[in-house]
């Protein structure tokens, strides 16, 4: 998910920039990473049961079960993947002994092996590095893997993952239950009353004249307040987009009410 639209972490983004316009400034998204995550599983799910089984069916799979999404802790080696349990025909180590015969006259598929299976400059492959690798057996979960994506290959369905993501994505930022908004001013600090800032901020005219009062009698003090973060989910940060939203950012950062910010003012 790292990376593309599937990442919680973008979707906060992308629709927190949509949302905070003049009528919700300092409102944002939120997404609940275990609901976001098994929703992809269900449209995975359904993805591989109308798409991917049918047309392996013929090269001895029987079904496939989508287990879990893993995110490891750094991005340095790995991305997030999904864990699958995949079920094979009876006679599958037969079907899989005819195909790979056939593949083995194709220079298409000995090329995706060396391509994507074989060590290369940053990248440690631990996958069979040829197609007696494959037929030996040596490593099951990879073999079989190694198989099937040929048998993708074979099927010209091999950027199946791509059509997946962008239907998935589709989805989520039409569908998806497990996000909600938030208004930052009110998690920031518990004492503001964020929707009065909201109010102030949304009148030209009394934003603008408490903002010179108080520039007057105080100087400029909201000097570098240009951002707030969340509270939720220390990944959302919310920029001022003027003079005003920094005097605010300051305010509530400091505890102040909008009574507080009129009495300095006065």
């Amino acid at each position: 998910m790292y990376g593309t639209r599937l990442s919680p972490s973008d979707y906060e983004e992308s629709m927190s920039e949509c949302y905070a316009d003049d009528e919700h400034p300092f409102s944002y998204f939120t997404v609940d990473r275990d609901k976001w995550e098994l929703e992809i599983i269900d449209r995975a799910c359904d993805f591989i049961d109308e798409h991917v089984v049918p047309i392996l069916k013929k090269y001895g799979l029987d079904s496939i079960q989508v287990e879990t999404i893993h995110s490891p802790k750094y991005y340095n080696f790995e991305n997030d993947c999904m864990y699958f349990t995949v079920y094979m025909a009876e006679e599958w180590r037969t079907k899989m002994h005819e195909w790979l015969s056939k593949f083995r006259q194709e220079q298409k598929f000995s090329d995706y092996i060396h391509e994507h299976y074989h060590d290369h400059d940053g990248f440690w492959s631990f996958m069979p590095q040829n197609f007696d690798e494959i037929e030996a057996f040596g490593d099951e979960q990879r073999c079989i893997g190694a198989y099937l994506t040929l048998c993708l290959l074979n099927e010209d369905a091999i950027d199946l993952q791509d059509e997946f993501m962008n239907e998935t994505a589709d989805w989520l930022y039409e569908n998806s239950s497990a996000c909600s908004d938030k208004n930052v001013l009110d998690e920031y600090v518990g004492e503001v009353d964020g929707m009065k800032y909201q109010e102030l901020y949304n009148n030209d005219y009394r934003v603008d004249e408490l903002y010179h009062n108080l520039y007057e009698k105080q100087g400029r003090v909201w000097r570098g307040c240009d951002w707030l973060n969340s509270k939720v989910d220390n990944s959302i940060t919310i920029y001022s987009k003027n003079e005003a939203m920094s005097m605010i950012f300051w305010a509530v950062q400091n505890g102040l009410t909008v009574s507080d910010l009129y009495e300095l003012a006065a």
